[in-house]
């Protein structure tokens, strides 16, 4: 995965996609939950960075399905803000703002507070956008 990581951020997406997809390959064959979990998010990610929504929102929901309960709650939150993200590209508010709220509530279990502070504007942009005002400037004001 890391390598997949590398190339992205130098911008070599098809580089990206073929270290991500050995990952997979790898941990599939050592039958590894986790590994494969974590490479779905990876592709996903990189499938939205490059526009792909319905791939992305594909790649991260089967990763969302793998995903053990032990997982590390930071990396779960990072799964339900990407799959908020992509909710809210495509305009279904109420299941991006329930993916941001499950994010929040990980972060919160694991006492970090820069994910909390950083998912807190998306809460309060999307209750507004779903209707909720009140919910809005709560989470505005936090």
């Amino acid at each position: 995965l890391s390598l997949g990581y590398l190339r992205t951020r130098q911008n070599q997406s098809a580089e990206a996609f073929d270290a991500f997809d050995s990952a997979l390959r790898k941990w599939q064959a050592a039958g590894n939950t986790r590994g494969q979990a974590l490479a779905l998010k990876a592709i996903g990610i990189l499938h939205n960075v490059m526009s792909r929504k319905q791939q992305s929102l594909d790649s991260l929901l089967a990763a969302e399905k793998m995903f053990p309960e032990n997982v590390d709650q930071t990396e779960k939150a990072s799964l339900y803000n990407s799959i908020g993200h992509v909710y809210e590209d495509y305009g279904e508010w109420r299941l991006s703002l329930k993916y941001r709220e499950m994010a929040y509530s990980q972060f919160q279990k694991a006492n970090h507070l820069q994910g909390q502070l950083a998912t807190l504007p998306s809460l309060g942009k999307l209750s507004y956008l779903s209707g909720d005002s009140a919910a809005a400037l709560a989470y505005f004001k936090q």
